[in-house]
């Protein structure tokens, strides 16, 4: 009798069958993303790798399954849904996929991802002066993968940070708008407070332009010192002081 053999790759599982006097040679497994046109000759020596749930375990609705599951899992990084709502979370599917293959290490990598995303979020309201929010993206992180070594690194880096006080003034939107005489004098106290306490300032403002403006002013008090400021778009104008 003749023997034949079927090579499938679907969704980075590689699946054999065949008939004959002798069983098929052993095959491996290989990652979703690095599947291609010549995966099939390359995988042939290739040895078999310990697995949960081998490749043959899963039927073609699985299959099919754990691709819709990626799509899923990269539309919700797409529209930032990294962990919230949960059962519609990037975190959620990513899981989802690795109850059916444990073993997948892109979505292994997607939970990476997901951290690292929360992590960049945490350093930019860092740099604004925003330390509760800072600390809020760290812990959704740590849901994910609590010992992730960058992300254990910057909660001790914020464990450790000197503990700060704000001082929010609000500023008048139509005062803004007409960039009356008021506002001026409002912000050249505002600098000399600044100035006093070397305050880091976050200027809130409804455009770019009205924050460079607010900016110009508040360092025109002062040539010989430079303001520390960052820009947050608010539709309520206002400066916060961190001190």
């Amino acid at each position: 009798m003749k023997f034949w053999v079927i090579w499938i790759i679907f969704g980075g599982l590689l699946i054999t069958a065949g008939c004959g006097s002798r069983p098929p040679a052993p095959v491996a497994q290989v990652d979703r993303a690095e599947a291609g046109p010549e995966a099939a000759s390359a995988l042939a020596p290739a040895p078999v790798r310990e697995r949960s749930a081998p490749a043959e375990a899963l039927t073609a609705q699985e299959m099919a399954q754990v691709l819709e599951l990626f799509d899923q899992a990269d539309q919700a990084v797409a529209e930032r849904r990294l962990t919230s709502p949960v059962d519609r979370s990037a975190w959620h599917y990513y899981r989802q996929i690795l109850t059916l293959v444990p073993d997948n290490l892109e979505a292994r990598q997607g939970l990476v991802n997901v951290v690292e995303r929360y992590i960049q979020w945490s350093d930019a309201a860092l740099r604004q002066g925003r330390v509760g929010q800072a600390r809020q993206y760290l812990e959704r992180g740590a849901q994910v993968l609590p010992q992730h070594p960058p992300l254990q690194e910057r909660m001790a880096q914020l464990r450790s940070r000197p503990s700060t006080s704000e001082h929010y003034i609000g500023l008048d939107a139509d005062a803004l708008e007409g960039r009356t005489d008021a506002l001026r004098e409002q912000l050249a106290n505002a600098a000399e407070q600044i100035r006093r306490h070397d305050a880091r300032v976050v200027i809130e403002a409804p455009s770019d332009r009205a924050g460079r403006w607010l900016y110009q002013q508040l360092n025109s008090r002062h040539e010989e010192y430079r303001i520390r400021a960052n820009l947050r778009l608010q539709q309520r104008p206002g400066l916060r002081l961190i001190y």
